[in-house]
């Protein structure tokens, strides 16, 4: 059971990731956006889930996966649909990269 949770939970994280891609365009008329700044969202993402990537690793040592996993899902739950409350491109790469460090911290073990 517990495995098939994480399988779902990585399903979803990739999903999650990914369709930032499918409303691009709409994004960037409504935020007033370039392609290369669009771009930058990507990076910005990889940097959060980079950087995590060791501390979350340690932190599930210490805490447990299943307490690590419950964390990252609300974590990047939280900025999934902060996302979608952005109003200026400016503050999108920070939402990005917090993302990212939720994503990060997906499967620390």
């Amino acid at each position: 059971m517990f495995a098939l949770a994480f399988f779902f939970i990585g399903v979803i994280a990739y999903m999650d990731r990914a369709n930032i891609s499918y409303i691009a365009k709409q994004m960037m008329d409504d935020l007033g956006m370039t392609k290369p700044q669009f771009g930058l969202l990507a990076s910005f993402f990889s940097l959060g889930y980079a950087l995590m990537q060791v501390p979350s690793g340690m932190l599930a040592e210490k805490f447990g996966p299943r307490k690590m996993i419950t964390i990252a899902l609300v974590w990047w739950s939280a900025f999934t649909i902060l996302t979608g409350m952005i109003k200026n491109h400016g503050l999108i790469y920070l939402v990005r990269f917090l993302f990212g460090v939720g994503e990060g911290a997906n499967v620390p073990f």
